[in-house]
């Protein structure tokens, strides 16, 4: 819970945080196919974006504790976000035995109906945008399927390494990335 990381934030000083975004679209997605409670579209985006304001509030207080990501990167890099960790947090997490996902498919039918559910307030929107713009760029990343509302360009970090659809691995210094999506 969002609402707790303050607390586990002062309880233990060493305490280090990976904080994990995902699209409102997707958010929908998940409640639709996972939940048995009632569908209130716009209770549901008022708690995603209630979730996604404190994730990055805490984020910019505790900046060298927190790596903050997006679900989809986490699934197309997931050896990505240990040498991150490792990186950013000064640790030694182990390879992990995972590979890339080629996304996580929701199914078809709770794509479309959270993408239409989902139709961006301008308080959306501009979170969305602090969001990506604030999300801690992997040391890998893949060309992600998303969902979401999201423009075709976000930022990655110089000397980043980027993979495209056919796999294969280039080097960028440039401040923009070209992965699509969220």
């Amino acid at each position: 819970s969002a609402d707790l990381l303050p607390f586990w934030a002062g309880f233990d000083p060493q305490l280090k945080f990976v904080l994990v975004t995902c699209s409102p679209e997707r958010y929908l997605a998940n409640f639709i196919e996972t939940s048995d409670k009632p569908f209130v579209p716009e209770v549901l985006l008022a708690r995603w974006q209630a979730y996604h304001k404190a994730l990055l509030h805490f984020s910019r207080l505790y900046p060298k504790r927190c790596v903050i990501t997006s679900f989809e990167d986490v699934l197309m890099s997931p050896q990505g976000l240990i040498d991150t960790c490792n990186e950013t947090f000064f640790t030694q997490l182990g390879r992990v035995g995972l590979s890339a996902l080629k996304g996580f498919p929701v199914a078809q039918m709770a794509a479309l109906v959270a993408t239409k559910f989902a139709t961006p307030t301008k308080d959306q929107e501009a979170l969305e945008r602090e969001l990506r713009v604030s999300l801690t760029p992997l040391k890998v990343t893949m060309n992600a399927p998303r969902l979401g509302n999201s423009s075709a360009s976000e930022k990655t970090g110089a000397g980043q390494v980027t993979t495209d659809e056919v796999g294969t691995g280039e080097a960028t210094n440039d401040a923009k990335g070209s992965r699509a999506g969220n």
